[in-house]
């Protein structure tokens, strides 16, 4: 399964990156140099990929399902400051005008 002791780390450094920091002790895969016997070590790389894909199925679901709802989050709070950012900008747009009209008006009662 793995070649040499050199992928062994490689595989262990990406399940450490993907789980947290408390579970990646527990799960580094058996040596192949310190078994002798192929048949267990076979078996214990067999339950090691199957605690593995347990718990990268829970951890994989819950970075997805934190990623969405961080991404949903967002969306909501852009619609929201897009809604203020548009009504500053009527409020600006109206007190400009107002201001304009009062000017005119102004020059026109002292003209």
């Amino acid at each position: 399964m793995f070649d040499d002791f050199n992928s062994i780390i490689l595989f262990n450094t990406r399940i450490c990156d993907l789980v947290t920091v408390a579970q990646c002790e527990a799960f580094f895969a058996p040596s192949l140099s310190t078994n002798n016997n192929l048949s267990t070590t076979i078996d214990l790389l067999v339950s090691y990929f199957h605690r593995y894909i347990e718990i990268m199925n829970h951890n994989e679901y819950e970075k997805n399902s934190n990623k969405v709802r961080r991404k949903f989050h967002l969306f909501i709070i852009e619609i929201i400051l897009s809604a203020l950012v548009i009504k500053l900008i009527t409020i600006v747009t109206l007190m400009i005008l107002n201001l304009i009209k009062l000017c005119l008006l102004i020059t026109d009662i002292f003209s």
